[in-house]
């Protein structure tokens, strides 16, 4: 029924995911509606004679707002003809709401005549929602399970195929082994049923993965939402392949509305609010999350950022380790190794880092080994700090950020001649990119100013300019657009500016303002080369004295919070 009816267009359709939450809870239609945003509700009754092998099905559609019956049929049918009686229910319905089907038997979507690949498909779409490596372990053998019950089942491949795409994105399984097999798994969805909304939804997200193949993706997404309009999940994977966030939180927003019981289309708009630094409305959408599913671990991932860079590292640490303890996850345990770093606490760091380093990605490798130089320094053990640094420089890149990292550490072991051989080789190396994200666009920006630091040196004064101007420029972008919440770390980057203009005042507070918002990295500028000018200024001693103690403040905030979460004792 949901199938058929999402098809209709014009008619938003309440998700699986989203209906399938009020099963067997007892609440006021009213309330439901108004929970959902739908003007109406079908609901019905299955009572089943095993004298006679017949059914009783009874369904009712109510108009929400008046709390009146709109219609009400009785099917009486054999239990062998339980699909027709579906095909009636739905054809009722639209009659009903004066609505049309879409034409022909072939505009409705393929169904399964199987109720063993029914019930298998619907365990596959809870379990491909959570979204949790298991979980999509788990939507793989369900919906494999529905096509080997039914190998006409459209449906079900589409599942297969989300459940193996998504798995190659979250890198839990490797792309060159089960890429073929995905594209495979939809190209027979399509066969089957080659104006399946969720199909060509399928296709768009496969493609989105596919090098240099956004804007075919684009054109199968907008066909999968003009097919399928209450399809929540095409509207979501549509709005991750735009570039401006604006309109990608309108499509957000959408996939939300469509299907608001979903966790996963709830956290990308809960994200995309922190990054604006719409704290606060975040957090509503967290608690939403959380209602809807309180072991979804993104949702306390999310929580955890906004309590960082709000200064509340006690919150931030138990909102991180409760998201790892629901889903291990790398990123998530160097983010506790780094605020662990930051605040001194290098022991519990150092847990983190042995938990982390197994787990650390091909990708993030050069990641992991730059965190572990920033413990070192923060520590003032410049030996191992110049290990994990000579470590970086000796990896053979793979990706571009690689480059910059290996620049980055030439730089600040003084080998300069080296580092800005290695920058002006950067700037043409045939190497892919990293998936942007706050990390890569603050290594860039590093080792770009770096870059400057050493033309300066080496007397390339034009080039120099050339760069810090398109630099500054980024930087006044960034920290001007509405499309981004504030970053401590960009006013660090802009002392460090002022500091390469010889403009010492500037750059000191520009460095005060960093420390206002909350930068903590106070180990970073005495081994900065681009702050030389002003590391040995009175007021810069006094502001570094200041911050390290407002961070033994929260290490003794911290200390009593972790002795209270521990209870009272006998």
């Amino acid at each position: 029924m949901l199938n058929v009816l999402s098809r209709i267009t014009d008619l938003r359709v309440a998700a699986r995911t989203t209906s399938f939450a009020y099963k067997g809870v007892n609440k006021d239609t009213a309330i439901i509606g108004k929970e959902l945003n739908v003007s109406y509700i079908l609901e019905g009754s299955v009572r089943r004679n095993d004298l006679n092998n017949t059914i009783r099905v009874t369904a009712q559609l109510i108009d929400v707002a008046a709390g009146a019956h709109l219609w009400s049929k009785t099917f009486d049918r054999q239990f062998t003809d339980l699909f027709r009686i579906q095909d009636d229910i739905s054809a009722a319905v639209a009659e009903s709401l004066e609505l049309t089907l879409l034409g022909n038997a072939s505009s409705i979507p393929s169904t399964s005549t199987s109720p063993t690949a029914m019930i298998a498909f619907s365990m596959g779409q809870e379990a491909l929602a959570k979204r949790t490596e298991e979980g999509l372990k788990d939507a793989v053998r369900y919906f494999q399970r529905a096509i080997d019950e039914d190998p006409e089942y459209a449906l079900a491949y589409t599942g297969l195929a989300d459940s193996l795409t998504l798995q190659m994105n979250y890198r839990y399984i490797p792309k060159a082994a089960n890429n073929a097999s995905a594209q495979a798994t939809i190209d027979k969805a399509l066969s089957l049923d080659p104006n399946l909304g969720n199909a060509w939804a399928s296709k768009g997200l496969w493609l989105s993965q596919q090098k240099g193949k956004i804007e075919q993706a684009k054109s199968a997404l907008q066909r999968a939402m003009a097919l399928n309009p209450s399809y929540g999940m095409a509207a979501m994977w549509y709005a991750g392949l735009l570039e401006n966030k604006e309109e990608q939180l309108t499509y957000y927003e959408k996939a939300s509305a469509l299907d608001p019981k979903s966790t996963v289309a709830a956290y990308n708009v809960a994200s995309l609010y922190q990054q604006f630094g719409r704290d606060h409305e975040a957090m509503q959408m967290f608690t939403l999350m959380i209602n809807a599913d309180p072991y979804y671990p993104k949702a306390y991932e999310l929580a955890a950022r906004i309590s960082n860079r709000r200064g509340r590292i006690g919150e931030a640490i138990s909102n991180y380790k409760t998201s790892y303890e629901l889903q291990p996850n790398a990123e998530v345990a160097m983010s506790l190794a780094k605020i662990y770093s930051d605040i001194g606490e290098f022991t519990q760091a150092d847990e983190w880092f042995s938990i982390v380093e197994p787990q650390v990605p091909v990708t993030f490798k050069n990641r992991f080994l730059w965190l572990k130089v920033s413990r070192y320094v923060a520590a003032n053990d410049m030996i191992a700090a110049n290990t994990y640094l000579d470590k970086i420089i000796n990896l053979t890149p793979t990706y571009h950020e690689d480059m910059q990292l290996q620049f980055l550490s030439l730089y600040y072991q003084e080998q300069y001649t080296e580092a800005l051989a290695l920058y002006k080789r950067l700037q043409t190396a045939q190497l892919p990119m990293n998936k942007p994200d706050g990390f890569s666009q603050s290594i860039r920006m590093e080792s770009d100013l770096g870059a400057v630091d050493l033309l300066i040196r080496n007397k390339e004064k034009v080039a120099a300019d050339l760069l810090l101007t398109k630099l500054t420029q980024q930087l006044d972008d960034r920290m001007n657009t509405t499309h981004r919440s504030p970053d401590p770390s960009d006013w660090y980057q802009r002392a460090r500016i002022a500091a390469l203009q010889n403009n010492e005042a500037m750059a000191l507070i520009h460095l005060q303002r960093a420390v206002d918002e909350g930068w903590r990295e106070f180990w970073r500028t005495g081994h900065d080369p681009a702050m030389e000018l002003i590391i040995n200024h009175k007021s810069f001693q006094t502001m570094m004295a200041g911050l390290q103690n407002r961070l033994s403040i929260i290490r003794e905030q911290f200390a009593i919070e972790t002795e209270f979460d521990g209870g009272w004792g006998a």
